[in-house]
């Protein structure tokens, strides 16, 4: 018994090799496969990007179980064709152990996950942060407008110091 054991016979024989029907579960079976192979890539590049993620480690078991559900999908649409029961029950067995894995290594984290402040109470910190060096800058410039009008009001009169250097 091999992998592609030929003892048995392929799924277009149940599907009565019907184009349509076999048409719409392997583009369907493609697109979803497409779809687990881009996501794992786009967690990856967002964990590589942002180091400070502090659930990086997870990204890791998530990529691994969406990459195998996705091979699933790629073993429905080689079943179609090909009698490959024992490879894919492999890969689905592999996909419910690494499902397994990621579950245990999720649960952990729950705790901390959700004492992560909101976008919400960031953005609220952050206010609460940046208002009072705001509120200084505007004192200043309070400040500073009315130096300039008492500068003005006597003009001329303020005595002026020499600029070449010369105090005498």
């Amino acid at each position: 018994m091999s992998a592609l054991d030929t003892a048995y016979i392929p799924h277009t024989i149940c599907l009565l090799q019907d184009p349509w029907l076999i048409g719409i579960h392997v583009l369907s079976d493609a697109m979803i496969w497409g779809a687990y192979f881009a996501i794992p890539a786009v967690l990856w590049y967002c964990a590589k990007s942002r180091r400070d993620l502090i659930f990086r480690g997870i990204i890791v078991y998530f990529g691994a179980f969406i990459i195998l559900c996705g091979l699933t999908h790629a073993g429905n649409i080689l079943e179609i064709w090909s009698a490959a029961y024992w490879l894919t029950a492999g890969v689905k067995f592999a996909t419910g152990l690494v499902s397994w894995i990621t579950l245990a290594k999720l649960v952990p984290i729950i705790p901390q996950v959700l004492n992560l402040p909101s976008l919400d109470e960031l953005e609220n910190v952050r206010q609460w942060m940046i208002r009072p060096q705001a509120d200084r800058v505007t004192e200043m410039l309070h400040e500073l407008d009315k130096i300039t009008k008492v500068a003005e009001a006597f003009g001329p009169k303020l005595p002026r110091t020499r600029t070449d250097g010369d105090h005498g």
